[in-house]
C-alpha cells in the first residue's frame, strides 16, 4: 500500500469522535513546483525567486522525510513502510499496488495536470485496486482569477487550483476508473477548521517561534474564511473511492455496514 500525498490533513468525525484528532500519517512526499517549471518566462528576478522557493520547499520536505523514517524506525515498521521524496509523475513501475491512497493532493497539481495524475495513479494499481481520492472542491467549474483566489495562490498555496467534484470524477472516469463511492465531508471540515483556528490562537506564542507575524495572521485569516466558506457551501469535500476496472466486480464489499460496525 502506497499513500500518494503533499499533505494529509486530521480531518475527523466529531460526533464521533468527540474531538478533532491527529490521523497517523504514512504517506509518500510528493514534490511538485508548477511555478518553478513555468519560470522560463518569467524576469530573471522573478526566476531566482521561484527557484529558491522550491529549493526551500524541498528542504523542507526533506526534513519532514527523514522525521517520518525516524519515527517508522522507532516503531519497528521499517520493513513494512517506506517513505520516498520525488514527483508523483515519476512513481516508477505499474500495477505495483493494491491501494492508492491521496489525501489532500489534487488540489495542488493543478487542473491542466489532472488527466496525468490520475493516469499516474491507474498505471501504478494492480486491476481492481482501490483509488481513494479525499481533497476540496468548488461549487463552480474552473478556476478564475479573483481576489480570493490570488490571494490563496499568493499567500498559502501556489498554484493550487479547485474544480467541481462532477469534473474531478469526470477526470478519473477518462482515466479509466470505475466510482464506487462518494462521500461528503463539508460539514465536519468546516468544524474542523474551526478548532484548528481555535487551537492556533491559544498558542499563538509557540507559533510565533516558528512563523513572524504576517504568517500567523494569513494562516489565521485564511482559515477563518475557509470555515465560512465551507459553511455557506462554496466550498466542499470529497472522498472518492474508485477501482482500476477489471472483469467480476470491484474488491469491496455490497453494502456499507461494515463502515458503521
Amino acid at each position: 500500500m502506497i499513500a500518494v500525498a503533499a499533505a494529509m490533513y486530521a480531518l475527523a468525525y466529531p460526533y464521533l469522535s468527540g474531538d478533532i484528532k491527529a490521523q497517523k500519517r504514512a504517506a509518500a512526499l510528493v514534490s511538485h513546483s508548477e511555478r518553478a517549471a513555468s519560470s522560463r518566462n518569467a524576469d530573471p528576478a522573478k526566476r531566482r525567486k521561484l527557484i529558491a522557493e522550491s529549493l526551500k520547499d524541498v528542504e523542507q520536505k526533506s526534513k519532514r522525510k527523514a522525521s517520518l523514517e525516524q519515527r517508522i524506525a522507532q516503531a519497528g515498521l521499517e520493513d513494512r513502510v517506506r517513505v520516498e521524496l520525488l514527483d508523483y509523475r515519476d512513481l516508477p513501475g505499474e500495477a505495483l499496488y493494491d491501494k492508492v491512497a491521496s489525501v489532500g493532493m489534487f488540489e495542488h497539481v493543478g487542473l491542466k495536470n489532472l488527466p496525468v495524475y490520475f493516469s499516474t495513479v491507474h498505471r501504478v494499481l494492480k486491476p481492481k485496486g482501490l483509488f481513494l481520492n479525499h481533497g476540496i472542491t468548488h461549487d463552480t467549474e474552473g478556476w478564475e482569477r479573483n481576489l480570493s483566489t490570488e490571494f490563496i495562490n499568493r499567500y498559502v498555496f501556489p498554484d493550487g487550483q479547485l474544480d467541481s467534484i462532477g469534473n474531478i470524477q469526470r477526470v478519473m472516469e477518462h482515466a479509466q476508473f470505475e466510482i464506487a463511492d462518494v462521500e461528503a465531508l463539508r460539514p465536519h471540515y468546516a468544524m474542523t477548521l474551526r478548532h484548528w483556528v481555535a487551537r492556533l490562537e491559544r498558542q499563538r506564542g509557540r507559533a510565533l517561534q516558528y512563523v513572524n507575524e504576517a504568517t500567523y495572521r494569513v494562516w489565521r485569516l485564511y482559515m477563518a474564511a475557509s470555515a465560512l466558506e465551507f459553511e455557506s457551501g462554496e466550498i466542499g469535500i470529497y472522498q472518492v473511492l474508485a477501482s482500476k476496472r477489471a472483469a467480476g466486480n470491484p474488491a469491496l464489499p455490497l453494502t456499507r455496514r461494515h463502515l458503521y460496525n
